[in-house]
Parts: C-alpha cells; sequence; structure tokens
C-alpha cells in the first residue's frame, strides 16, 4: 500500500514579508514509502530496509531528512539521517539511493511479537515523524525565525513488508523470532510494554535527569529589523543544583557559520540582551537569569571560514566555534534545590558499544530515547551513526553508565574529560 505524504517546504522570504507565517510561503514536497523489506535478520537483531521517494511542484534544495520517533509495529527504532545535498527538480521523482536502514536489537525490546506479526501477515506499520531541512541562502534563512527552515509531517503509513526467499524465508524468520521471543519471555516475564533492555533502563534510571534546552536571541539588520533565532538541544542533571550541556547552548550564532558570516558581513548583529535560555523537565523548567546562572568552560576553540559573497569579488571570512571539542560545555547551576536525582552510574569507558543511549530533544518539549552503536577513537567517542543538532549536550548512556556528552552530529566528548574541564567533584 503506498500513500503520499506531504511535507510543507519553506519558501524565500522578503524582507517586506519577515513576519509572514511559515506557511503562507509554504510549498508541497511528496515524500513516500516505496517499500520495506527485511534486510538481515540474526539471533540478536533485525535490519529493516525503508525506500524512500520525494517530489516537488518546484525546484528545491534540502540539507537533510531526519525521521524522528520511529515505530515499526510499535517497536522504537532509530534511523540515521539522510544526509543531502538533495536536489528536487520541479515535477520529477528522486528516489533514495540507498533505503534508511533502521535495526532491532531484539534483547531490547520486551516482545518480539509485532515483528512476528509482520512477518505473519506481510504488513508493517511505520509511524514516525519525517523532517526535511530547506537549503535557503545566508539571508533567507536568517528570516525564517529559525536557525533551520524545516517542517514535520507525522507518518503513519501501512505498507507491505518484502522478505527474501519467499515462503522459505518467511517460514525461517517466524522460527527465530519465536525462539528468541520464547527466549525473551523467560527472562523478562510477561509483556509490560514494546521497550526492553538498554531503552527501558535509561528511561527508568536516566530520562528523570535529561532536560530539553531552548535558547531563543535575536538578530538585527541595518534598518533595524528583529529576527528572532531558536536553537534546541538536550542537557542533564547530575545533582539536585547543577545542569550539563553543551556552551553552544548558551551562545548559539558562535557555532553555526551561516550566523557569524552574516555578522562578520555586518548584515546582521545580535540584539544585547536577546538571549532567553529555558531547561525543561517532567518536574519544572527554569530560566537563565531567573532560576538558573551559567558557567561555560574555557574560551571557545575556533576555526576560520571562508564563504563566496552574494554580489561581492572578494569572499567573506569568519571564525565559527569547534563543537567537537572538550571545551564546548557548560553548567548551568540552579538558585534553589532542583528535583531529587539519583546520583550518576559509574562512568563507563569501552573501546566500542553495540549500542549506546543518547537524547533527542523536540521543540514541543517532549525527550526522544535513540539506540545506535558506537566507539572510542583519538580520545574521542565516535558515533557510528549520526546524529541531529537536537542531541547536542545529551548524555551518552552505555549499559553501565555515562560513557560521555555528544557535542555535534559524530563525536562526543568522553566523561572524564568533561569533569577536568568543567572541573566536578
Amino acid at each position: 500500500m503506498r500513500r503520499t505524504l506531504r511535507i510543507l517546504a519553506l519558501a524565500a522570504v522578503f524582507p517586506a514579508r519577515l513576519h509572514a507565517q511559515q506557511d503562507d510561503v509554504a510549498k508541497h514536497v511528496h515524500t513516500e514509502i516505496t517499500g520495506v523489506s527485511l534486510a538481515s535478520l540474526a539471533s540478536d537483531k533485525a535490519t529493516v530496509a525503508v525506500g524512500l521517494a520525494l517530489t516537488s511542484d518546484r525546484d528545491l534544495d534540502l540539507g537533510e531528512i531526519r525521521v524522528a520517533r520511529l515505530r515499526l509495529n510499535g517497536l522504537p527504532v532509530f534511523a540515521a539521517p539522510m544526509p543531502g545535498p538533495i536536489h528536487l527538480a520541479k515535477s520529477q521523482t528522486w528516489t533514495a539511493p540507498e533505503p534508511l536502514r533502521v535495526t532491532v536489537y531484539l534483547r531490547d525490546v520486551a516482545s518480539l511479537e509485532p515483528l512476528i506479526s509482520a512477518i505473519d501477515t506481510g504488513t508493517l506499520l511505520v509511524e514516525g515523524e519525517v523532517t526535511a531541512r530547506i537549503e535557503l541562502g545566508r539571508m533567507q534563512r536568517l528570516m525564517m525565525f529559525s536557525s533551520q527552515a524545516s517542517v514535520p509531517v507525522r507518518l503513519h503509513q501501512e505498507v507491505k513488508l518484502d522478505i527474501p526467499g519467499g515462503q522459505f524465508g518467511r517460514a525461517g524468520a517466524e522460527m527465530l523470532l519465536s525462539g528468541a521471543n520464547a527466549a525473551l519471555t523467560r527472562l523478562k516475564g510477561p509483556v509490560q510494554g514494546m521497550e526492553g533492555g538498554l531503552r527501558a533502563k535509561v528511561r527508568d534510571a536516566d530520562l528523570p535527569r535529561v532536560a530539553t534546552i531552548v535558547s531563543t536571541y535575536e538578530l538585527v539588520d541595518a534598518a533595524g529589523k528583529t529576527t528572532p533565532m531558536r536553537w534546541t538541544g538536550i542537557g542533564f542533571f547530575v545533582d539536585s543544583r547543577r545542569l550539563i550541556t553543551v556552551a553552544e547552548a548558551l551562545e548559539p550564532w558562535l557555532f553555526d557559520p551561516e550566523v557569524e558570516l552574516a555578522i562578520k558581513s555586518n548584515e546582521v548583529k545580535v540584539r544585547l540582551g536577546s538571549l532567553r535560555l529555558v531547561a525543561a523537565t517532567s518536574a519544572g523548567q527554569w530560566e537563565l537569569g531567573k532560576e538558573l546562572s551559567a558557567n561555560a568552560g574555557p574560551t571557545q576553540k575556533k576555526m576560520q571560514i571562508v564563504m563566496p559573497r552574494d554580489g561581492a569579488v572578494l569572499p567573506v571570512r569568519a571564525e565559527v566555534a569547534v563543537r567537537a571539542e572538550p571545551r564546548n560545555l557548560a553548567v548551568l547551576t540552579l538558585k534553589a534545590e532542583g528535583p531529587a536525582i539519583a546520583p550518576l552510574i559509574t562512568p563507563e569507558v569501552a573501546e566500542s558499544w553495540e549500542q549506546v543511549a543518547v537524547f533527542r530533544g523536540a521543540r514541543e518539549g517532549s525527550i526522544e530515547i535513540l539506540l545506535l552503536p558506537a566507539h572510542s577513537e583519538n580520545g574521542r567517542i565516535h558515533l557510528d551513526a549520526p546524529v541531529d543538532s537536537s542531541v547536542f549536550g545529551s548524555p551518552l548512556i552505555g549499559p553501565t553508565g555515562i560513557a560521555g556528552i555528544v557535542q555535534d552530529e559524530g563525536q562526543a566528548v568522553p566523561w572524564a574529560e568533561a569533569v577536568k574541564v568543567l572541573k566536578l567533584p
């Protein structure tokens, strides 16, 4: 079964329409799941490949496509963002060269019945939220009221599940999953929900300490017009008073190449005193300057960037702060006693992890648990599947404790290094 989904893509905004709503300038992009297949099945995990196709009623450039809160027949899974650039030519279908690959770790679910049912019926319910990031020019993007021009759409589509090997392949998959499900039932007892393993562990032990961090600030152009900007990430409590996050949350413009280039070109400047940072958990919310005070790490390390300037012979040069660097950390301190927080579990050190848990923040304040593989290399933790900016600041949790803090799309600073930089006891 195929159903066409619609993503509202943002078109260019001109200064005279600076305060127009995004929907007023939206165009339709059609997103279609072209097929779902069981790519591999082993005694410990199953890999599902999801095909994707896009069409647009105008020429459009996308930076990346992200699928959040993805569930297959109710099982929570993680799909890495599909990287850009992706060019959509008007009225032509673009098909992803590689399918989205999602892995279901069998020990991480409470029951395999949803997968067994999918194989038995030959259909799979795919649910989630698809977000397309729109590539705009620098000033166009700054006028979209956000550091990213994107619009999410809910995904709820039942599709045919292809299984290699025909009836023999289907029978073999059912036999393997039924045996694994029986083993899970013996180990975990009656099914209480879809989640198990590391996901269930961090949901109970670590999710209560995790906060969404939303930072907003204003850019002002030479004519005095104001553009609100927004950054969303993650922080986490190490005790009832101290919240750890990335320093980017305190000065997001320093880490954004487009904004820094616009500032360096004297196109805009940051309005003094416009930064507003709010941290929120299920226990409450706290605002910087009111309930929170900040202590960033040492001065940020920077790198030089060069970009052609519209209508100019010489390119513009600017310096942007480096994300994947130990100094990109900050401590936010509550002025009064905060929520009761359990002590952090003994830090975990390993060369590689088949699974670690990280947390993704959302605009509406909800938090999603993501599971993905990782490994250590040259004093850094490298994520084997990329994440997006709403994961920045997240603790990286291994099977036995915290291992690091996510700082960019593919790296985390080890916890021991973070403790030294922030001078934690």
